[in-house]
């Protein structure tokens, strides 16, 4: 799926925001978040459920920090979603 044919919102998943902790990864992420054209939902990664993928399922994702995340959801979105990873 390209860019294009996606919806115009960014889905960032995250253990945590600039909002909830002002550290270097979560700067990072603020910054990529201010600078974005795009419309930007945030999902804390301990919340994230399959309902999420369903509902943004045609958007682009972005996985921050993410140790929080349960670990079933993995495959899920390995074989489901169109996105990237920061690594920090």
């Amino acid at each position: 799926m390209s860019i294009s044919t996606m919806k115009n919102t960014i889905i960032f998943v995250a253990d945590l925001f600039s909002e909830d902790l002002i550290g270097g990864a979560e700067l990072t992420t603020e910054a990529l978040i201010e600078a974005s054209p795009f419309e930007i939902k945030k999902i804390r990664s301990q919340q994230l459920t399959i309902e999420h993928v369903k509902e943004y399922y045609s958007n682009y994702w972005v996985f921050g920090n993410w140790s929080g995340l349960n670990s079933e959801m993995i495959g899920i979105i390995a074989n489901n979603l169109n996105y990237s990873i920061l690594e920090y």
